[in-house]
């Protein structure tokens, strides 16, 4: 009888303690879902900590904690104490579970290509893909994933040859395995849509972004934040193509769904506004703009903290509207803000950080201040050579502005070398027919004309205008 009583004890007191940790578990969960990802942290860690103590044989439920502490990491951009989690994780599955540790491969190298460290996020992405290949197969889901991820990596990288039969790929798993009328599905239309894009491919990216738009309003609906966000993709093609009236439409579209279905205060409602804004900022409509700016940088400034990527960004896109209104003393500030933020969050040899550094210096520019930036885009020039490679767009735009740079203090010869480096790179790596390649052989005409070569600049002048034509039509 002492023996049964001593036995129920002891089951009741490992009960307890089973749901000690998962009550904190649960809170964790309760607050990621809520995307307050502090306090989701502060829970997980109380997660692991009472599980660590009351586990003897640690089961699945450990990787599950540093899984959701990887996630609560990375959507709020804590990258290197989601490094930690990663880790942890990957030490414990790569004994016990090989498909799981191909997971922590996978969030580590996001938490790497997040951080601009693409070399190490490329090697534990390829790791992921083989060992899903051998042990799952090529016809798994997950191997589809991991398709798709070293995808993105390499279209960040501006690699888009080695992207696109990835992204292909596995838009053709899926279709396989999910068919056509699956979130999945339009999630790959929509990858690839982006990347066409980027090439300049309007085409092709307009068909991928209708199709994936088509089925998340058939599956998910149109109060859905997916269908938004296809809404706001396809806003952003025709926003390139200077069809201002139809990204508009799409914009508020996609602005009206994430308020009614997240709230006026939720971190995704302020992309849309951000977006909406860029476009009434390209159009002259400043008022407008700015309002919106203003109501997307107060969101991020709440709801993630000032600390934060997104707020920096906010900051950045408002100091380009005052910029352009010629509020240089407040354009400067954010500026500044916006580059401390990303070197203290993201380091100095982010891209992030190199736009950040991209910007200021065209601000100094029409100030006169052509010593601080040029200080500036060369520093921005080396970060991008370094961490994207000298065959990346930002790299040729880098080039490109320096060269501006240079024409200005009519130092032509050096400012020479630099347009037809920026415009070899974007020929080889966009295609001549691709409107980043026609303002090259613009600005490279300018120069020539200032020095009085006619004929080469009006040669280069009617293939700029020929391209624009052809790929954006002659409106």
């Amino acid at each position: 009888m002492k023996l049964a009583i001593c036995c129920i004890l002891t089951f009741l007191l490992s009960f307890s303690f089973a749901q000690t940790w998962q009550s904190a578990y649960d809170s964790c969960v309760k607050y990621q879902d809520k995307h307050q990802y502090k306090e989701a942290i502060e829970w997980g860690d109380k997660a692991l900590e009472l599980y660590e103590k009351q586990v003897a044989i640690k089961d699945t439920s450990y990787s599950n904690i540093l899984n959701r502490q990887f996630e609560n990491c990375y959507y709020g951009s804590l990258y290197k104490k989601g490094e930690f989690y990663a880790k942890k994780d990957s030490v414990w599955t790569k004994e016990k579970n090989i498909v799981r540790y191909s997971n922590s491969c996978n969030n580590l190298a996001l938490l790497y290509q997040a951080q601009g460290k693409y070399a190490e996020a490329e090697l534990l992405h390829k790791e992921a893909k083989e060992i899903r290949a051998k042990v799952l197969g090529k016809e798994h889901l997950d191997y589809a994933n991991s398709c798709n991820n070293l995808a993105l990596l390499y279209q960040v990288q501006g690699k888009y040859a080695e992207a696109e039969p990835l992204f292909k790929e596995a838009k053709e798993t899926r279709v396989k395995i999910l068919g056509k009328e699956h979130p999945d599905y339009a999630n790959s239309c929509n990858s690839l849509a982006m990347l066409y894009q980027y090439q300049g491919k309007y085409v092709e990216a307009n068909l991928l972004f209708k199709e994936a738009r088509d089925i998340y309003a058939r599956v998910l609906g149109k109060e859905h934040p997916d269908y938004a966000s296809s809404c706001n993709n396809l806003a952003l093609l025709y926003q390139v193509q200077g069809k201002y009236a139809d990204a508009e439409l799409l914009f508020k579209e996609a602005k009206e769904i994430c308020a009614k279905t997240l709230g006026k205060e939720n971190q995704y409602y302020a992309f849309p506004c951000n977006n909406l804004a860029l476009l009434y900022r390209i159009q002259g409509k400043y008022v407008e703009a700015e309002l919106l700016f203003k109501e997307a940088k107060e969101i991020w400034s709440k709801v993630l903290g000032k600390e934060h990527p997104n707020y920096a960004t906010s900051c950045n896109n408002l100091a380009l509207l005052y910029q352009i209104q010629g509020k240089y003393v407040e354009a400067e500030l954010l500026f500044k803000e916006a580059k401390e933020i990303y070197a203290k969050g993201l380091g100095k040899e982010h891209t992030d950080y190199a736009a950040s550094c991209n910007n200021l210096a065209l601000l100094y520019q029409p100030q006169g201040k052509y010593a601080e930036a040029e200080l500036l885009f060369k520093e921005a020039k080396e970060i991008r050579a370094k961490v994207l490679g000298k065959e990346h767009p930002s790299y040729a735009l880098s080039c490109n502005n320096l060269a501006a740079l240079y024409r200005i203090q009519g130092k032509y010869a050096e400012a020479e070398l630099l347009f037809k480096e920026a415009k070899e790179i974007r020929a080889k790596v966009l295609g001549k027919e691709h409107p980043s390649y026609a303002l090259s052989c613009n600005n490279l005409a300018a120069l020539y004309r200032i020095q009085g070569k006619y004929a080469e600049a009006e040669l280069l002048f009617k293939e700029a205008k020929e391209i624009r034509a052809k790929v954006l039509g002659k409106e």
